[in-house]
């Protein structure tokens, strides 16, 4: 089963998702949705904005020559870090050229953002389930978050040779037990 995740900037939630992922040895691949990539700024009005052709490691480089003790102690050096040590940079949804069999987001206007992407195009045979998971944009929040992915995602391996359609069914049943609440869910035609 071929996996992807994806938040808005394919920084923190969904790079917290892929870090774990990588640690499990499950294979997955993190993505954004947004246009262009904004990190806090030193004020709310200017935040710093790449475009996602932009390493980590470039941002990283811009973030210190800016102001290396504020970035630090905002956090977002240590995210960079992280998403480092797992991949060069990070990649737009709408910009790959691979097609993945169940599609986890983290926030309902990812989702969103994905379905209507796919709404217009004409059907065809090929589809990916997408589930999205509403992870609030703070690290300790994404590292819940990803915990929570890992548990959907081992219920769905767990059970995937019966069928992708009815282990992602289950998946989502047992969440439901454990959590008491429901995931929101569709399936993509490409």
């Amino acid at each position: 089963m071929k996996l992807a995740v994806s938040c808005a900037m394919n920084q923190n939630r969904s790079m917290q998702t892929h870090d774990l992922f990588m640690k499990k040895g499950i294979p997955i691949k993190s993505f954004g949705t947004n246009p262009v990539i904004k990190l806090p700024g030193e004020t709310v009005e200017r935040p710093n904005v790449y475009s996602f052709d932009n390493t980590y490691q470039q941002i990283y480089d811009d973030l210190c020559m800016k102001n290396e003790d504020y970035y630090r102690e905002s956090g977002i050096l240590y995210l960079l870090e992280r998403n480092m040590r797992v991949k060069e940079k990070p990649e737009n949804f709408f910009q790959r050229d691979e097609d993945f069999d169940l599609v986890i987001t983290c926030e309902e206007r990812v989702f969103t953002s994905i379905f209507e992407h796919y709404v217009d195009s004409p059907s065809c045979t090929r589809f990916f389930f997408m589930v999205n998971f509403d992870i609030k944009d703070t690290p300790s929040d994404a590292i819940t978050g990803a915990q929570e992915i890992l548990e959907f995602v081992e219920d769905v391996l767990s059970l995937e040779e019966e069928g992708l359609e009815y282990a992602v069914d289950a998946a989502l049943r047992r969440y439901f037990e454990r959590k008491g609440a429901m995931l929101l869910f569709t399936v993509v035609n490409l």
